[in-house]
């Protein structure tokens, strides 16, 4: 139960003469902000008997603007619903798609295809399963809800946040700790090198398009090194052509779903931690499409983008440097495009 609050609205009457003047008498405006009762009562409360008469006495309604709000899980199943009372119902509200209650179905119905919110899982194949082939044929929006979102049961779509004009990647890494490290050691590489990608990879491109970077790692999940994007903590790189004094290296330069990252965490010198985490950061960075100056001292890479002397993706014999700049934010958002519809 809620009440408005009480106000007493107490006023003498005024004589004159034989007359009584009236005095009009208003309640300030009362804010209720959730469902509930107001009482409303007239008491003449005067100490002494005076017949007082209450006429033309009205109660207004002013009705909240907002008419519905729902908040929903990451997959769709909806909490802590609203809808103001005699409004008219709206089917289409997760990801502007019809929800489906009636019979008890209680699922949202996309353009190709149904998904059901309390699961995370369409129940009809996808459409488009043979060309994704890496990903259930039922997931919904392969299970990246949290950079991107649901292509009407298609596939997925990447999220922008058209009020900021914000890109945010999700960089999803399991580790695999080939070199060996004790366990407190190989959590400090990794961490460490997810927080430098993270730190690195953000920025704003020519047409005001603001990026961010967050990282996930999994230490738990067994590793498909054919199908998986993963961190290998390695003692030495292992790859055709590598330099025997690599100090990281990936398998496919723009390969951004499948891809071993390899960073070197022991060898025959000492590699102290900002080398690890900037190699690491490096390396993510080539997934993503980026790569070194053309030349040694040259002041842009293969992609037409110049690098300043403190980029992450110079070689570390060039620079120590841990920035990347708009425009290799733009190739790197293009490359998770291009991959998506490749």
């Amino acid at each position: 139960m809620i009440t408005g609050g009480y106000q007493r609205l107490s006023a003498a009457p005024k004589e004159t003469g034989n007359n009584v003047a009236h005095e009009r008498m208003a309640s300030p405006n009362i804010n209720i902000s959730q469902p509930g009762y107001v009482y409303i009562y007239l008491s003449n409360e005067e100490t002494t008997p005076v017949e007082v008469y209450f006429d033309d006495f009205k109660v207004t309604q002013t009705k909240s603007p907002v008419v519905s709000q729902q908040d929903y899980y990451p997959f769709g199943l909806s909490f802590n619903q609203y809808q103001r009372e005699s409004s008219l119902i709206n089917k289409f509200k997760f990801q502007s798609q019809e929800h489906v209650d009636d019979l008890g179905l209680n699922w949202d119905s996309f353009k190709w295809r149904n998904h059901q919110p309390d699961i995370g899982r369409f129940f009809n194949i996808d459409p488009l399963a043979e060309k994704y082939v890496y990903n259930s044929p039922y997931a919904f929006a392969e299970n990246r809800v949290i950079d991107g979102r649901e292509l009407e049961g298609l596939e997925w779509a990447k999220s922008i946040d058209t009020k900021t004009s914000t890109t945010t990647f999700t960089v999803t890494m399991k580790v695999k700790n080939s070199a060996n490290l004790p366990e407190g050691s190989m959590y400090s590489a990794a961490f460490g090198i997810g927080k430098q990608v993270e730190e690195s990879f953000k920025g704003t491109d020519e047409s005001g398009m603001k990026y961010q970077t967050k990282v996930n790692l999994d230490f738990d999940s067994q590793i498909d090194t054919k199908k998986d994007f993963y961190l290998d903590l390695v003692p030495q790189v292992e790859a055709e052509g590598a330099p025997a004094d690599a100090l990281g290296a990936v398998d496919n330069i723009g390969d951004t779903n499948k891809n071993r990252i390899q960073v070197v965490v022991s060898a025959n010198r000492e590699r102290n931690e900002g080398e690890i985490t900037r190699s690491g950061a490096h390396e993510v960075g080539h997934t993503g499409g980026l790569h070194h100056p053309e030349s040694r001292g040259a002041d842009k890479d293969r992609n037409g983008i110049k690098l300043e002397s403190d980029n992450l993706m110079r070689q570390s014999s060039e620079s120590n440097g841990t920035k990347i700049n708009g425009d290799q934010m733009k190739k790197v958002s293009d490359t998770i495009d291009g991959n998506k519809r490749n």
